[in-house]
């Protein structure tokens, strides 16, 4: 009778030492998860990010029970700009060159959501869909709100819309004007490397006189309705100035092919074409809205020669493999 008393009592000492010992582990796995700020948090164990598996994120009672959907609604509540993304992207890379700039010029402050295996992918990309109806990436998140991809923000930037919405928000530390010079350079810079870029034409501005109020202010407002904007003026004067001339975007899969293509041309047989990254520029939706103007092609990239569209990436390919294009370009001595 003495020996099973004392098996009984070692044995509820052992089973209170395990229920001890699995509390304290419970309490560790709800500290909550922290990121450094701007940097991408990669969805796997790393020694660096305290959030390193979805497997380790805490559910709550009456919350999410989906540890993805949670890890997803957590992380949107802590911070006020999200973007989730995955490598190898190229829009992707877009936006988040677009934030960094925010963040290098203002003082913006976000993080990244890296992907870096396909379950972790498939299974935000489902958390996405559920919670947001969002199921592409990148998928950038403003104060819990999707603002959309990288063509949304990159739409927004181009109206203005997206740094005003930072800023009344109060998430921009520093003012456009404090920026360093040669930060506010950099885009132009690098466009210049690329193309000369023309400067748009400034329209004579008219000395007040004596005349009537009223007289030709019907035919004023006509003209000024139907006169092309500033962008316009930049591409007809560039497609009119360079033979072959590509407009192109810098993270665009498909520009890239064109240009490697091109190159081939250059390197091989001498051709000379000139290319404007419109990304680069500080009005890129009015390029668009542009070339559309000037050709009906509205995607990039767009390729002239003589002044004349000969459509984009898949176009120049086709023409390309059945030979035209070599004949159009010895045709008119832009090859040897």
């Amino acid at each position: 009778m003495g020996l099973s008393k004392a098996l009984y009592r070692r044995r509820v000492l052992v089973i209170l030492v395990l229920a001890a010992f699995a509390l304290f582990l419970l309490f560790r796995r709800s500290e909550p998860a922290t990121a450094v700020d701007n940097q991408p948090i990669h969805m796997e164990p790393a020694n660096k990010m305290q959030v390193a598996n979805l497997n380790e994120v805490p559910l709550r009672d009456g919350f999410i029970k989906d540890p993805t959907e949670y890890f997803v609604q957590s992380t949107l509540r802590d911070n006020h700009v999200v973007i989730f993304s995955k490598p190898g992207c190229p829009h992707c890379r877009a936006a988040k060159a677009l934030l960094q700039r925010y963040r290098d010029q203002r003082g913006l402050r976000y993080i990244v959501i890296e992907m870096s295996s396909e379950k972790d992918l498939q299974g935000i990309r489902q958390a996405l869909k559920s919670l947001y109806q969002r199921t592409t990436f990148p998928s950038i998140f403003i104060d819990v709100q999707c603002v959309g991809g990288n063509e949304e923000l990159q739409q927004l930037e181009g109206s203005g819309q997206l740094a005003q919405m930072l800023a009344d928000k109060r998430l921009l530390t520093a003012l456009l004007a404090d920026r360093p010079a040669d930060a506010a350079a950099a885009p132009e810079a690098a466009a210049k490397d690329k193309v000369k870029v023309v400067e748009p034409v400034k329209e004579p501005v008219k000395p007040a006189g004596n005349e009537p109020a009223n007289q030709n202010t019907q035919q004023e407002e006509q003209a000024q309705k139907s006169a092309p904007s500033a962008a316009e003026r930049k591409v007809r004067t560039l497609i009119k100035k360079h033979r072959v001339m590509v407009f192109s975007k810098t993270y665009c899969p498909y520009s890239r092919r064109a240009k490697q293509l091109l190159l081939q041309y250059h390197d091989g047989r001498g051709l000379e074409f000139t290319v404007l990254e419109a990304d680069l520029e500080a009005d890129p939706m009015e390029i668009k809205a542009a070339l559309g103007a000037v050709s009906g092609h509205f995607t990039f990239p767009n390729v002239f020669v003589d002044g004349k569209s000969i459509g984009g990436s898949d176009d120049l390919a086709a023409i390309h493999a059945n030979g035209e294009l070599a004949l159009l370009l010895k045709e008119k001595s832009l090859i040897v």
